[in-house]
């Protein structure tokens, strides 16, 4: 129910925007587009697969909130018993109405590319753990579970969308429900976040008697650090989401309806927002000191040799 926000898309827009220009400032100077590299792609490194989600994910999110904020200053508002609220999308001219379905698409789309993106990340945590600490960070099931949700993220979203859009639901349905989902999701991924937090300190624990601690220490705990925030900042993201996705399929709608209660977790969705994202972009596109002893680049869904991840790892210490 982000709608009832007069200025959330406004503020949302204008942050992505920044962060969007700053993304592609980062890949220039922490490597260059190398890492979009047909043969990257190839090998399937996952930096250069969620770099590219990235890149595609920002402009749809983008598109949404241009259309959403044309339909706003266009069609402006009403009152509906007593409450000015934005213009209902029955009451827009047919113009605008014609617009409704790319737009919400627009949405689901960057949805279904963001929570792959995050789970993606969780397996990046396995590569990190072994070509740096030569430690086992997850099971292979585990793995290969995140892969499979990705997949299943990318068309769950936009059927969702059509789902919902159908007659027999509310017309706010085909909203709120991929944003319950949406906010569900990401509540389940700041878990995972959590518990990847400890993995890290038990990885850490086991790695200091070795002769290469400080290597792993330094490493690994910058990794750590910003995992622990980004978990924080999406468990904020989604509880805001769960709640007014939640409260807008209740009769009364009364959190939405109450103005400053919704400014106010629309207010948080848009900064959590931004952090989740830049905080992602600093884990795949560090700097170069970073970068270069993790060997970010060469993380690929492709198994390599025991003898292999050995060499880099003695390279690079």
């Amino acid at each position: 129910m982000t709608h009832l926000s007069d200025f959330s898309f406004l503020q949302r827009a204008i942050g992505l925007s920044y962060v969007l220009l700053w993304f592609l400032y980062r890949i220039q100077i922490t490597g260059g587009y190398s890492c979009l590299y047909m043969h990257r792609f190839k090998r399937g490194e996952l930096k250069t697969i969620v770099t590219a989600l990235i890149l595609v994910m920002l402009p749809f999110q983008l598109y949404y909130g241009k259309c959403t904020l044309w339909h706003l200053y266009e069609e402006g508002f009403v009152q509906i018993l007593g409450h000015i609220v934005t213009k209902p999308e029955f009451l827009w001219t047919q113009a605008d109405r014609d617009l409704i379905t790319p737009t919400d698409y627009s949405l689901c789309i960057g949805f279904s590319l963001q929570i792959g993106t995050l789970l993606l990340l969780q397996c990046f945590w396995k590569y990190l753990a072994k070509l740096v600490a030569r430690a086992t960070f997850m099971t292979s099931k585990e793995f290969k579970f995140y892969i499979i949700m990705t997949i299943v993220n990318i068309i769950l979203f936009p059927v969702l969308q059509y789902n919902f859009s159908r007659d027999i639901y509310n017309y706010t349905y085909k909203e709120i429900m991929p944003q319950l989902v949406y906010g569900c999701e990401l509540m389940l991924i700041s878990m995972l976040g959590g518990v990847s937090h400890f993995r890290f300190r038990k990885l850490l624990s086991n790695s200091q008697y070795r002769n290469d601690a400080q290597f792993i220490t330094h490493k690994m705990k910058y990794f750590q650090d910003l995992n622990l925030l980004l978990s924080v900042a999406l468990f904020i993201f989604s509880l805001c989401f769960i709640i007014l996705s939640a409260d807008g399929l209740t009769a009364k709608k009364t959190i939405n309806m109450h103005k400053f209660a919704a400014d106010f977790l629309i207010c948080n969705i848009n900064i959590t927002c931004i952090i989740v994202w830049v905080i992602v972009i600093l884990i795949f596109h560090p700097k170069k000191t970073v970068e270069e002893h993790t060997r970010i680049p060469d993380t690929s869904f492709s198994s390599s040799s025991s003898t292999e991840q050995d060499t880099k790892i003695h390279q690079y210490k």
